[in-house]
């Protein structure tokens, strides 16, 4: 094989974990983050990345990581909902 043809095999195995990531996420968000990302705790607001909160809090106090992975789960629909519509919608562009 050639160095090309691995990269390409390596770049594709690394896009679909990614891709796999994320749409594990999106079917089990809830059961994936220990807090609750709407809570809020104001004693704890901007505190860096520990233990238990892995990507720190905000302003508010919530949890980073939880909102993340929440909102991939949202984000994640959104997109296949966009992209499984899109090829029954008529283009604006005129086709030649």
């Amino acid at each position: 094989m050639s160095g090309t043809l691995i990269n390409l095999i390596i770049q594709l195995i690394a896009g679909a974990i990614i891709v796999g990531f994320w749409v594990l996420c999106a079917i089990f968000g809830r059961a994936v983050v220990l807090q609750d990302p709407f809570a809020s705790s104001p004693l704890n607001s901007l505190t860096a990345p520990n233990a238990d909160n892995w990507f720190g809090t905000d302003r508010l106090g919530r949890d980073v990581f939880s909102r993340v992975i929440v909102g991939a789960r949202r984000h994640t629909w959104a997109t296949a909902c966009d992209d499984s519509s899109a090829g029954r919608m008529p283009s604006s562009f005129p086709s030649r």
